[in-house]
């Protein structure tokens, strides 16, 4: 697609691990200007950290993190998830749904939710920000229970997943949270006031 628009040369093969930098500018020259900062930026070698040496790369994969953490016996893995179904109609095929199912569970975690994140956009969703910031009272508010999509892995290696689907969070930790915020305010209240 890139060759055909002209974008790309036909010399040049994409791979999954390729970058593309698109600029745009008012001139050629301004264009050359910022393709040659870019480059010089991906050539630089990384800036060094506070305590000296070049700071640490945050683990990519069980691999490297078991690499970092060699005593570690659990790895959390955090992605947007059940939150960002709507960009993914395949992974909702998988725990258990349509295509038209990720987008609605998408759409309904807006409502739960202070925002939008720029950085997650959703290409299904006209390129909409992914929810983000769940809102303790708007969970309590409209009892939408936030969505969530998990798979397990086999404990072996290579074996695959033993299980997926698709589950809330129940709703009584956020009412719980709620009253918990009130005692709070109470007592913050309450001790400005003597």
């Amino acid at each position: 697609m890139l060759v055909e628009a002209g974008l790309l040369a036909e010399t040049v093969r994409p791979s999954p691990n390729g970058l593309l930098i698109v600029v745009k500018a008012q001139d050629d020259s301004s264009a050359g200007a910022a393709l040659n900062a870019a480059e010089a930026m991906l050539k630089a070698r990384p800036a060094e950290s506070a305590e000296g040496g070049v700071p640490s790369v945050p683990p990519r994969s069980l691999e490297m993190g078991l690499a970092s953490m060699p005593a570690a016996n659990l790895a959390l893995i955090s992605t947007p998830g059940g939150f960002d179904m709507g960009a993914a109609p395949a992974i909702v095929q998988f725990v258990g749904g349509t295509p038209r199912d990720a987008i609605a569970y998408t759409r309904e975690m807006l409502h739960i939710t202070l925002g939008v994140h720029g950085g997650f956009t959703l290409p299904p969703l006209n390129f909409s920000g992914s929810p983000a910031g769940i809102d303790v009272r708007k969970v309590v508010d409209t009892g939408i229970q936030p969505v969530i999509n998990t798979g397990i892995a086999h404990r072996d290696a290579g074996a695959g997943q033993v299980g997926a689907g698709i589950t809330r969070a129940p709703l009584e930790c956020f009412t719980q949270a709620i009253n918990a915020m009130a005692k709070n305010f109470q007592r913050t209240s309450n001790a400005e006031q003597k």
